[in-house]
């Protein structure tokens, strides 16, 4: 094909040439002519009038453009709008779902996600706007967010949120500056003390990071040049601080943390980990030589109601006793070698050092050294670390002959390459936080229980104390004032709403209200459960189930179960089995007695033996009564039982056998439990979502390997979301959070939904427990793509709607009932809040789930980070995820997160703690890990 003369090709040479020939135009009349030809004038023909003065072309002169009200904003503003245009915003609830993807775009591609939509810039043509610089016109172009639709089911209610508002003063800014020296400076350090030359030009309020600086002011030029001496070498250091812009106060949000730390310090308070804590406020637990320090956390961060402070209570638990206290009470227990106990013991710990209430950790300990050892500070002088802390900290040490403890400094804080090291003597620090041991302790936690679990109405008083100390404190207060910055005094008011109570259905369509505690464990105990199975093959009775109303019930039979036991417990064991006969016919479970095997001793090879010579395939499940609770046995007997001879187990404790009051209500939930691990169902809840799968997953980071971590994946297999399957997978990266097998999960889903069903489901919900803020785009992206390919690995044609919501339980959100100006008290389960304190870029909500007796009730986040379903409202995914709490079947009530989550959860520890491989696949499709 060939081209005409002066064209070339594309084109652009006849374009270039001809746009040489004409006169520029002005800013602004590019955009009367895109207007005029916009009312319909052919381009070819019609001739828009663009300036009233006849064109003179100058071609030694090139044309002055003049700014006018358009330009650079309206360019921005068309291009966004182009944007918009090729690219629909994601699906909000009640929208229709688009499958455009934008190429690029850092807008993650979520449901309830809301796009960016600039406002429109009018052009005009006055002589006052012409003369404005092309930056304010920038400064016109407002990009805000659509609102968010909220959820309207319920009954509103009256809430307080631990969020406190924070606001820059009239006439106050944040300026960012560049920060650029001549010649460069690549140490650190020597860039903030050239810096520090300069406090005159500058001020003494700052913030500098080594690279840009931010000022409460502006500086008078736009760039200044300084002169200061090199630390060293008094050589002349050129300084240029150039104006880069005036920030938004939501995007100072690291700059406030940043600020509100130096708060907090000058408040003397002491960093522990993230949060910092009030030494002076110590309360002493010397019946277990413990001390606990109140603190606080706090986090600046942009909601949906704006900047605010999040403020929250924390407790600091630490021990009186020292570290040489500790190693001498391991060398007069210690049955295996001293050292390598210490190790186990230390090695890890945080430390507390109390002559400058500072914490380390415990890296190493230094055998070969002690006390008397010299060392040369950074001054250049030499001490022995006796003499060292005498003279800095008037302390003696007594023993001259202990080790001493190394700390290795984070590679953040490197000095050319080197890591700093720093020895500490075991006499002088304390540990921190609670053994194993201690928090197995019933009084210990009683104890301590008892001034941590603080009441709404408390926590309120302590925060806004902690405000009001703030203002009190003289250089916090300086702080503040030099940016400009005010903390309100007091929480923020919302409005929330309260689901009704669900209605709890068991066997023979017994209805039961869960109330207001969302608690049905009297009724649990009179009631038969929904089904249990027989001894069939459980694929029969899992069809069979599927086909089933609610009012239907199976009958069950345990004919052929195995309790192992010691001669130690041999009457516990008795009256169990006692126990059984009486309560199981009031749940509407027949069993039958079992086969009794007393084993002569604890040892585990006799344990081993006994299971692998009674497990049959006849046999449907088998019990081990253990004298004491102990790791390595109930390793042992998941390992096999879940492994190298699958069959479902109940491991249970023989001291909880002790207690007559207390065995039939124990007795009880063992029965249910056994019902469960058969693949029985204990009681329902209406669904009126038809043809969906609910899917949990959840991971457990292996401590004994830390190259592996268990990815737990659980799913619904009947529409009445009472049955479920499960898959585990071992992910082969250290600490790594996110799932790498979903699509072979979703796809084994897929196939035992449809083995089940022998339809597909059309909808699939999926909650997602342990992702932080930081993981979220990266779940919406990378694990719902995998989703995806997996429908089509399973058929072509098949695109269900799929909604992704992750679970998040570590937040510091608290919500409150208002109940008077002064009174505070924990809002009921079902309570929903799904604006003010919610995120701007995501769909998210906090729900209320359970009831607590003590303290404060933790809400749990939900973020929706995918949702391609339209009809599914904000209505319908709250309502629905509080429906999913009351399915866990080892508590009768609600629980915190839905049940699926906590099924995952419960197999990904079990595996992760306890097997330390994967369970087998004939184990899949019952809740085993109970």
């Amino acid at each position: 094909m060939t081209t005409p003369s002066g064209i070339g090709r594309g084109g652009r040479g006849a374009a270039l040439l001809k746009a040489m020939q004409s006169s520029l135009p002005r800013p602004g009349e590019a955009a009367a002519i895109a207007a005029a030809s916009s009312t319909g004038a052919s381009s070819s023909t019609a001739a828009v009038p663009v300036s009233t003065q006849p064109s003179v072309p100058t071609p030694a002169v090139r044309p002055t453009f003049e700014p006018t009200s358009v330009g650079r904003g309206f360019l921005l503003a068309s291009l966004t709008k182009a944007r918009t245009d090729v690219a629909a915003p994601p699906v909000r609830p009640g929208d229709s779902p688009t499958p455009t993807v934008v190429s690029g775009s850092t807008t993650p591609a979520y449901g309830f996600s809301r796009g960016l939509r600039p406002t429109s810039v009018p052009a005009s043509s006055s002589a006052s706007a012409s003369t404005s610089p092309p930056t304010k016109q920038l400064e016109r172009l407002q990009i805000e967010l659509p609102p968010k639709e909220r959820g309207k089911d319920g009954m509103n209610i009256p809430l307080v949120v631990n969020h406190i508002p924070i606001r820059l003063r009239e006439g106050k800014g944040i300026y960012e500056y560049a920060v650029m020296y001549n010649p460069q400076l690549d140490n650190r350090d020597f860039r903030f003390k050239v810096l520090n030359q300069q406090l005159e030009v500058i001020g003494r309020t700052r913030n500098f990071d080594g690279a840009k600086l931010y000022l409460p002011h502006k500086l008078h030029e736009t760039t200044t040049v300084l002169y200061g001496e090199h630390p060293v070498d008094q050589s002349r250091i050129e300084v240029t601080i150039k104006f880069i812009r005036e920030q938004q106060i939501t995007e100072c949000i690291h700059h406030f943390n940043v600020l509100f730390r130096r708060v907090m310090a000058a408040m003397d308070l002491v960093k522990i980990g993230r949060h910092t804590f009030d030494p002076r406020g110590s309360v002493s637990i010397p019946r277990h030589k413990l001390e606990l320090w109140p603190g606080y956390i706090t986090a600046i961060q942009d909601f949906d109601g704006g900047l605010m402070l999040l403020a929250e209570v924390s407790h600091r638990v630490l021990r009186t006793q020292t570290v040489l206290e500790l190693m001498a009470d391991i060398h007069h227990s210690a049955r295996g070698g001293f050292r390598d106990e210490c190790q186990k013991a230390l090695i890890g710990c945080v430390i507390l050092t109390r002559y400058n209430n500072k914490t380390y950790r415990i890296d190493d300990i230094l055998w070969d050294e002690n006390p008397l050892k010299k060392f040369t500070t950074e001054a250049g002088r030499e001490y022995s670390y006796m003499e060292y802390y005498k003279n800095s900290y008037n302390l003696d040490i007594s023993d001259r002959q202990q080790p001493l403890l190394l700390h290795r400094e984070k590679k953040q804080r490197e000095v050319e390459g080197k890591t700093k090291m720093l020895c500490m003597i075991p006499e002088l620090c304390y540990l921190t936080g609670l053994t194993d041991d201690m928090r197995s302790d019933f009084h210990v936690m009683k104890d301590i229980g008892a001034h941590t679990r603080v009441s709404p109405t408390h926590r309120q008083f302590t925060l806004t104390k902690f405000v009001k100390n703030i203002y009190e404190c003289p250089k916090a207060k300086e702080i503040l004032d030099s940016w400009g910055i005010e903390i309100l005094p007091s929480f923020i008011p919302v409005d929330g709403r309260v689901f009704k109570n669900e209605t709890v259905i068991f066997g023979n369509n017994v209805r039961v209200s869960a109330g207001r505690q969302a608690d049905w464990l009297k009724e649990t105990s009179n009631s038969r459960v929904l089904r249990a199975v027989r001894n069939k093959s459980l694929l029969q009775i899992i069809f069979l189930c599927s086909r089933l109303s609610l009012a239907d019930f199976l009958k069950v039979d345990i004919d052929n179960w195995t309790i192992l036991f010691t001669r130690n417990t041999q009457k516990q064991v008795q009256n169990f089995v006692s126990m059984v006969s009486k309560t199981a016919p009031q749940l509407g479970i027949r069993v039958n007695h079992p086969k009794m095997l007393m084993m002569m001793d604890e040892r585990n090879d006799t344990l081993m033996r006994y299971l692998r010579d009674n497990i049959t395939s006849e046999l449907q499940i088998v019990v081990i009564v253990n004298q004491t609770s102990r790791d390595d046995r109930y390793s042992l007997i998941k390992k096999i039982c879940c492994c190298d001879s699958p069959i479902p187990s109940q491991v249970i404790n023989g001291r909880t056998l002790d207690n007559a009051m207390k065995l039939r209500g124990i007795t009880q939930k063992i029965i249910l439990q056994m019902n469960c691990k058969l693949g029985g169902e204990l009681w329902a809840i209406e669904v009126p979502l038809k043809k969906l799968m609910v899917v949990g997953m959840d991971v457990y980071h292996d401590t004994t390997n830390a190259k592996n971590s268990v990815l737990g994946f659980v799913f619904s297999v009947n529409e009445t979301l009472t049955r479920w399957s499960s898959q585990s997978f071992f992910q082969h990266a250290s600490g790594q959070e996110l799932g790498h097998s979903l699509k072979m999960s979703l796809i084994f889903a897929l196939q035992k939904y449809h083995e089940v069903n022998h339809y597909l489901p059309e909808k699939i919900m999926v909650y997602r427990d342990g992702v932080g803020d930081g993981q979220l785009s990266y779940v919406s992206s990378y694990e719902v793509e995998q989703f995806k390919s997996a429908f089509q690995a399973f058929s072509p044609d098949y695109n269900p709607s799929l909604t992704v919501i992750v679970v998040q339980k570590r937040i510091n959100t608290r919500l409150f009932l208002s109940v008077d100006r002064n009174n505070l008290d924990n809002p009921q389960p079902g309570t929903v809040l799904d604006h003010t304190a919610t995120r701007k870029n995501w769909y998210d909500f906090f729900l209320v789930s359970q009831h607590v007796r003590q303290g404060t009730v933790t809400p749990t986040h939900y973020v929706v980070v995918h949702n391609n379903n339209p009809n599914l409202k904000p209505d319908h995914i709250q309502r629905f995820t509080y429906k999913m709490t009351h399915l866990y079947y080892n508590w009768p009530g609600t629980i915190r997160v839905p049940a699926p989550c906590q099924y995952a959860h419960r197999l990904a520890a079990q595996v992760g703690q306890a097997i330390h491989k994967q369970p087998s696949s004939k184990l899949s499709d019952r809740l085993f890990f109970l």
